[in-house]
């Protein structure tokens, strides 16, 4: 058929770009484009199908990719909270957070290697964890407890995402902030005197977000 002519197309496609094998020694059998076919469209989130020559084909939002199989599956946050110093602290994701004091208001960071920067007052409690966030996480956004699941879907985080982007928690473990998506009531930027800043940067491997 015409669609599974294109998906060898596809295949072949991702094969040579990312240098995986000559085209004419890796096939997809009959049964193996007959599954990529169902997985289109069934088009269950994140669900995923392993290819010849380290290639995964994925379900992500309203599209089928077919990418190495270490873009497809990249690393994710512990599940241990890890807590935050003064400084740098890299996470098990890649994704590194920055932690800095100051005697006056800090706008907050920006560069190309800034997924999101955060301003909040220097008495906050220590030490501040980054964890992955859980299905029963709560933050009292605008004066209600809201869901951070409903938050992150209203806010179009992406599945593929979420175990990556570190949740900032205050040291009892609630939640303070998810990057791009919400803060808590309650901690507002300061328009003058001591401040902290919180920067999460992107992974070296920015290409697999």
């Amino acid at each position: 058929s015409l669609s599974k002519r294109m998906l060898m197309v596809l295949y072949r496609n991702v094969l040579r770009l990312h240098d995986r094998g000559a085209e004419t020694e890796l096939f997809l059998s009959s049964a193996q484009l007959h599954a990529l076919l169902e997985l289109g469209r069934k088009a269950v989130p994140e669900s995923g199908l392993d290819l010849p020559g380290g290639i995964r084909a994925v379900v992500r939002g309203e599209f089928l990719y077919m990418l190495p199989a270490e873009e497809a599956n990249p690393p994710v946050l512990s599940d241990e909270p890890v807590p935050l110093i003064e400084g740098e602290t890299l996470l098990a994701s890649g994704f590194t957070v920055t932690v800095e004091y100051a005697d006056t208001p800090l706008p907050p960071a920006k560069g190309y290697d800034v997924y999101a920067s955060a301003v909040f007052p220097a008495e906050l409690p220590a030490p501040l964890l980054a964890r992955k966030r859980q299905g029963g996480d709560i933050i009292l956004s605008h004066g209600m407890h809201k869901k951070l699941k409903k938050v992150l879907n209203e806010k179009d985080i992406p599945l593929h995402h979420r175990d990556r982007i570190p949740l900032i928690c205050l040291p009892d473990g609630s939640p303070l902030w998810y990057p791009r998506a919400v803060y808590r009531d309650g901690y507002p930027t300061p328009e003058e005197g001591p401040c902290l800043r919180i920067t999460v940067r992107y992974p070296r491997d920015r290409h697999s977000l």
